[in-house]
């Protein structure tokens, strides 16, 4: 299996995977610099370079990580030999989202698990597929002092994670001290040790990396309880702790925090749990066998112009890709002019309202909620 890889820079995940991936099977990566294969600066390739590279390596699978609205145009320039796989991260994305990918990819694994069946119905080659632990960079160690009662670190975007800023909001207004960081991944698990418990709020009640990535480093994990039957994979009290409300949560941190041996058995019992069933290496088995034993279902594409121009698949990460597509739609003549600038006038307006909604609350965060970490 000679497998080519959409490679990003960071934030993503491409990083963390490519590591794992590169263990377990032959990986070339193609990206917009420094690749093995090199996609021009507004993503188009050229159609013979690929196919003689694909020839060249034997190329079997091409895979693709993204959590966010982009669609790569260049898709459709492989040839039908090599099966297109997506992995979707994001786990609180609306369906409607989704669409765009269900036309272009031949192989989707899904994070997301209350979606499949009913994602199956437009794109029968959907299969579930779950984050991993990276141990490489989540670890113990030896000598951390536990220095802080209780760390979040994560993303406050308004139209997503509200829930977020309320709770952080009423931890602090009732005396729980909680040092919200925006730390960098390299300086997560120096974080995460430092801290007595790693607090997690999921987006919209899906899996996150996070879960793993306290897990992994050894601290308590303390989280809502997301949906797709996480529950019973990790057990509450077991190898992490729930809580269903703020004044539960409140309740818990207390508990926690006093009750030192409790709280260190499981986050032993977590993190002997996670590195041994679910840390990347694992995980990257399981993918692989998924490729391995996957046939595939044939299903009728629609144009992915159908999906991309209905406003809940726009992103403000991608504004100019998301525009061409749409003035695209419209010289091809596949909407009309009237709808053109109807879909154009609710993009502007959204972005605009995001942009300013985005920069409130961050102001908000970093002036009243953001405690300064030592690296």
């Amino acid at each position: 299996m000679n497998i080519l890889m959409f490679y990003k820079d960071k934030p993503s995940l491409d990083p963390i995977i490519y590591p794992y991936l590169k263990k377990h099977a032959k990986v070339f990566i193609l990206s917009k610099r420094d690749g093995d294969l090199t996609i021009n600066p507004d993503d188009t390739i050229d159609t013979k370079m690929l196919h003689d590279f694909i020839k060249k390596k034997k190329i079997t699978h091409f895979f693709y990580v993204e959590n966010s609205a982009y669609v790569p145009i260049f898709l459709n320039e492989f040839p039908i030999e090599v099966t297109k796989v997506m992995l979707l991260i994001d786990t609180h994305i609306n369906k409607n989202r989704r669409l765009p990918y269900l036309a272009l990819f031949d192989l989707i694994l899904l994070v997301n698990k209350q979606q499949v069946s009913e994602l199956r119905t437009i794109n029968p080659n959907i299969e579930w597929f779950t984050y991993g632990g990276d141990t490489k960079a989540f670890y113990k160690l030896p000598k951390a002092e536990k220095k802080y009662n209780v760390v979040f670190n994560g993303n406050i975007i308004p139209w997503i994670h509200y829930h977020r800023f309320f709770m952080l909001w009423y931890l602090r207004t009732h005396g729980v001290d909680v040092l919200y960081s925006t730390a960098t991944y390299q300086h997560h698990n120096k974080l995460f040790n430092e801290s007595k418990i790693v607090l997690n709020r999921t987006p919209l009640g899906g899996w996150n990396l996070r879960i793993f990535e306290a897990m992994s480093s050894g601290s308590l994990l303390m989280t809502d309880i997301p949906s797709n039957n996480m529950e019973k994979i990790f057990i509450d009290k077991k190898h992490l702790v729930y809580y269903n409300s703020f004044a539960d949560l409140k309740n818990k941190i207390d508990y926690y925090l006093v009750h030192d041996k409790e709280r260190e058995k499981i986050a032993k019992q977590g993190y002997n749990f996670v590195r041994r069933n679910y840390s990347w290496d694992a995980q990257i088995n399981k993918l692989l066998d998924i490729l391995k034993r996957h046939k595939y279902k044939n299903f009728t594409r629609n144009p992915y112009y159908l999906s991309l121009s209905n406003l809940e698949c726009f992103s403000f990460r991608n504004k100019a890709l998301a525009l061409k597509c749409l003035r695209s739609s419209l010289v091809e003549k596949e909407i009309n002019k009237l709808r053109y600038y109807y879909y154009l006038s609710q993009y502007l307006t959204y972005l605009t309202a995001t942009d300013w909604i985005i920069a409130v609350l961050n102001f908000i965060r970093v002036h009243f909620l953001t405690k300064p970490f030592e690296k």
